[in-house]
């Protein structure tokens, strides 16, 4: 069932139309939607390195305002008043390293109080949820003792090289500080007492004499960086920043702020890695979730800020490809919708389109079918169109005007075979009759001569008698001269007969003659039909399947000339042979006649002598020697005469069995006739 749906040629149209331009479809959907993801991409990427700069712009900024501030406060009077006044507190009251530890005696709390303010207010006016300024710390060159802290921890007073304070945070930046001179930065580290992560900026203070006195501490907390990298949402999607340091911990809080805290949870990516091994760049990447993103990543670049950074950041800026490609999805189910709209579209299209085509088809195969049952009389339509439809049904109307053509010639052509062979039988016929009458007078001939032959044997043992007793020869003479005028009037009777033999014979040839003649049209009307067959044929051919019923007719028509042409040449053959025995008929009866003639002269010449005899017994001696001889060369002219009539009688047998041979080619050639008109009677023209 469905593999005679699937072999109508209107399927087959509807489904290669709808295929290729639902294969059109798809293609330009697949492309525009490969194109809009990649430009939806391109531009996310774009967004992301933008987020990405951004961030490292702000964090950059607030490091070196910080850093500004910082050198501002380092270098105001107040700072290296509040120094000085530190510098002889303990310098006279000769305090050791751990006396400064006990800050709540009333000399420090009046030394602390009248520093305390100013620092208090830069505090104040940059609060730590802004700025994310923890504290502020003094410490001396000489001694590394804590002097200061605004929020007076536990680390207040505390000496930093002999404390646990030494290998934080805080004891590095100092040691950097005091080393290059110069304005230094740490990363973050767990600073215990403040009990969280901290980085410090320190700013030298320095002395007169061009040394430094005293290091000016800023405590950093997370807040500052937390803010500048908090999650965005723009366009409807969330952008995620975050800030890692060499360790591959987070240096700003992300997400739920109880689980992903700042250096306490890993980013060891791939974009991490690359940023930090100097590779910045942008791609599809597996976050520290192991979700695949987009990011995008850079180092943040500290140590040519003039920060006094040793070491480096990196900025991850990260969207979740669900939230990037949103407008991506839409955008595939719009090209799905309008792609199955279209598809329903070219289905209907490609149905008219294929109705439009296999319809004159149909028509066409229809008109040609009732062509190939014999109704050569059936009308193509669809001519008048200028498509290869119009081409095809023209093709199809003028090969059923050469078949009708080719079939009317045909047909004429057998009434000429069928008559041709009518005539051919008629004639047999004719010839066979003649020959029977021909047999007849031979054979009445054959019984005259051997009467002859007889009445010669009786006059020569006659003339023997006379030539033994002369007293006979009258009786003998009369006898004899009887006999010579009953022989005499034989041979003249065998002589009309042997005319009459001729005359049958010169019929019988020129009758041969007109066999052969209509032998001869016979043979070219079968080499027509031959030659019409070959064009059948090739017209057959080119006219693929539906010409193979006409392709069976040519070719029996062929097999029909072939046997009418094999016919003729029988009976040419036939009529050669009966040529030459009528040949050899002529040649008897003119041998025959010549034998006759010779037998009355010579019958003549025996009256003549019988008669001398019966005038005169003198010479009757001699006229009986004379009448022996003259027998026995009549008995031997008659027996040459019967030899003749024996051959003429042979030959006229074998002319008859030629006439009926002829007769038998006539009817085959006649049902030949016959089977090319039944072949081609179906045929309506």
């Amino acid at each position: 069932m469905a593999r005679s749906i699937f072999s109508s040629l209107k399927v087959k149209l509807v489904l290669l139309l709808a295929i290729f331009s639902l294969a059109q479809v798809l293609t330009l959907g697949y492309l525009a939607f490969d194109i809009a993801r990649t430009g939806f991409e391109e531009a996310e990427f774009e967004k992301l390195y933008s987020e990405r700069e951004l961030r490292k712009g702000e964090l950059l900024s607030y490091l070196k305002d910080t850093m500004q501030n910082l050198k501002f406060m380092a270098q105001t009077e107040f700072v290296a008043s509040a120094m000085d006044t530190l510098d002889l507190y303990h310098k006279y009251n000769k305090f050791t390293p751990d006396s400064l530890k006990d800050s709540s005696s009333s000399m420090y709390k009046t030394w602390y109080n009248s520093v305390d303010p100013f620092f208090r207010s830069f505090i104040e006016t940059h609060p730590p949820e802004l700025f994310g300024y923890q504290d502020i710390l003094i410490t001396d060159a000489s001694e590394s003792n804590i002097m200061y802290t605004s929020k007076q921890l536990k680390d207040l007073g505390a000496n930093i090289k002999g404390s646990d304070l030494k290998d934080s945070g805080l004891g590095q930046l100092w040691a950097k500080v005091i080393e290059s001179k110069q304005p230094a930065m740490v990363d973050f580290q767990f600073y215990e007492p403040c009990g969280g992560p901290a980085a410090f900026m320190g700013f030298p203070i320095g002395s007169k004499d061009g040394g430094v006195k005293g290091v000016l501490i800023l405590r950093l907390g997370a807040q500052k960086i937390a803010r500048i990298f908090q999650p965005s949402h723009e366009g409807g999607g969330t952008t995620r920043a975050y800030l890692v340091g060499q360790d591959y911990l987070l240096r700003s809080q992300a997400g739920d702020k109880d689980k992903q805290k700042s250096l306490n949870t890993k980013v060891d990516t791939e974009a991490a890695r690359k940023a930090l091994a100097g590779e910045p760049g942008t791609g599809i990447v597996k976050d520290h979730l192991g979700n695949m993103v987009l990011s995008s990543y850079s180092r943040v670049g500290l140590k040519d800020e003039g920060i006094g950074a040793d070491f480096t950041w990196v900025v991850l800026a990260e969207a979740d490809t669900g939230d990037a490609f949103a407008p991506v999805r839409s955008l595939q189910t719009r090209i799905g919708l309008i792609a199955l709209c279209i598809a329903l579209i070219s289905f209907v299209v490609a149905f008219i389109v294929s109705g439009n085509v296999t319809k004159p088809l149909a028509v066409l195969a229809e008109r040609v079918s009732e062509a190939g049952k014999g109704d050569l009389t059936t009308e193509i339509p669809w001519q008048a169109r200028k498509d290869e439809i119009g081409t095809l049904a023209k093709a199809f109307d003028t090969m059923l005007e050469d078949l009708r053509s080719q079939t009317r010639q045909l047909l004429d052509g057998v009434d000429v075979v069928i008559n041709s062979a009518a005539e051919i039988s008629s004639t047999a016929s004719q010839l066979s009759a003649s020959t029977s009458r021909t047999s007849s007078a031979i054979s009445e001939t054959t019984v005259t001569v051997q009467q002859v032959k007889q009445s010669a044997a009786t006059a020569n043992e006659k003339a023997r008698n006379v030539a033994e007793t002369s007293q006979k020869a009258a009786r003998i003479s009369d006898n004899g001269l009887t006999a010579t005028r009953e022989t005499i009037e034989g041979m003249k009777t065998i002589k009309e007969q042997m005319a009459s033999i001729g005359d049958t014979v010169i019929k019988l040839s020129k009758e041969s003659q007109a066999i052969e003649n209509i032998i001869a049209t016979v043979q070219d009307l079968a080499d027509q039909s031959n030659l019409l067959a070959v064009n059948a044929s090739i017209e057959a051919a080119r006219a693929g399947d539906y010409g193979k019923g006409f392709s069976v007719v040519a070719h029996e028509i062929k097999t029909l000339a072939d046997q009418s042409k094999e016919a003729t040449g029988q009976v040419r053959s036939i009529l050669e042979n009966t040529r030459k025995w009528v040949n050899a008929v002529v040649m008897a009866a003119e041998e025959g006649g010549k034998a006759v003639e010779a037998g009355v002269e010579k019958s003549t010449f025996a009256g003549e002598a019988i008669e001398a005899l019966v005038e005169g017994v003198s010479s009757s001696v001699e006229a009986a020697n004379v009448i022996e001889v003259s027998s026995e060369q009549q008995a031997h002219g008659v027996d040459q005469v019967a030899g003749a009539m024996q051959d003429i009688e042979e030959s006229v047998h074998q002319n008859s069995q030629g006439a009926a041979q002829l007769e038998r080619a006539a009817d085959r050639l006649q049902d030949l006739g016959e089977q090319l008109r039944q072949s081609v009677s179906h045929y309506r023209v």
